[in-house]
């Protein structure tokens, strides 16, 4: 292969998870749950409102979700109380892995692209060092400000992480099917 993509590393080699990375997918996680747990009323009504917008701005679609979901500010958002250290893998844990791409060319046909791309990836079975904590007092203000509808605890960020993750799965594995192709 002409390029690696690296992995972050520490200065040991060590492969990296930016914290703020895992800490957006928890955010996530607990937006979908937090959506579900209310029969995503007000989800559906604001994605509603921003549909008929002309104009979208990406970058901060989302923010009146998560200000109704999560708090309206950033004394009282619920996310404050939660902080994600960086996550360490050791290096013997990083192997190379070729990544093929596909792109649909009919609606039900994918056809690999004349490129892979070789990248490092973490393997299986390997565990990492990460620092989550919470800060309870601020739990219980973002609890109060949510009108009791939930504590953010370790348990319901990791449901809400699994459930988010195999909805995730799930949609994927949808979209694939009966689609035809070369996957070898």
């Amino acid at each position: 292969p002409r390029d690696i993509l690296e992995q972050l590393r520490t200065g040991t080699s060590d492969a990296l998870l930016a914290g703020t990375s895992l800490k957006g997918a928890f955010r996530t996680s607990v937006l979908a749950k937090l959506s579900h747990e209310e029969n995503r009323r007000s989800v559906e009504g604001l994605k509603q409102e921003l549909m008929r917008q002309q104009r979208v701005n990406q970058k901060t679609a989302d923010s009146r979700i998560s200000k109704n979901l999560l708090g309206p500010d950033a004394q009282k958002n619920l996310m404050r109380c939660l902080s994600v250290g960086d996550c360490t893998f050791p290096a013997d844990a990083i192997k190379p892995q070729t990544v093929i791409i596909y792109r649909m060319v009919t609606p039900k046909k994918m056809d690999k692209k004349h490129f892979d791309i070789v990248l490092e990836k973490i393997s299986e079975g390997n565990k990492g060092d990460c620092q989550i904590s919470f800060d309870t007092y601020l739990g219980t203000k973002g609890k109060d400000y949510l009108e009791g509808r939930t504590e953010l605890t370790l348990d319901w960020i990791l449901d809400a992480t699994r459930r988010k993750t195999q909805k995730t799965i799930a949609t994927e594995l949808d979209f694939y099917e009966g689609k035809s192709g070369d996957y070898n």
